[in-house]
């Protein structure tokens, strides 16, 4: 996810890269899809001595960034209920996430419509 954002890589060839480890690593689609958006949401984000208002900019520009991606893991009732999960997930690793979690979807819902 940091190499697509970095370099641009196309979201299809990305969905490639990350089947091919769930599938070399046995993991489920829920977890696919909590580390699909963990890995959105904190990917070149530097949390130490952050705050909400200091990382929101960087959130946002990686969800529409890798919208596309989002996009293809969301497309089924269950997928969007493992990204609402992957969001517990991140509040409860990194609370500083729960002040963005209105922006973030709102952010994803104008992304993912």
């Amino acid at each position: 996810i940091i190499r697509g954002l970095d370099q641009g890589v196309a979201p299809d060839n990305l969905v490639l890269e990350i089947n091919g480890s769930k599938h070399a690593w046995n993991t489920t689609l829920s977890e696919v899809n909590q580390c699909v958006l963990y890995s959105v949401l904190t990917a070149n984000i530097t949390l130490e001595n952050a705050t909400a208002k200091s990382i929101l900019p960087s959130v946002i520009k990686n969800i529409k960034k890798l919208s596309q991606l989002l996009l293809k893991y969301s497309k089924s009732k269950s997928g969007q209920q493992y990204y609402l999960d992957g969001l517990e997930l991140i509040i409860s690793r990194h609370e500083i996430y729960l002040d963005l979690l209105p922006k973030i979807m709102q952010n994803l819902n104008q992304e993912l419509e």
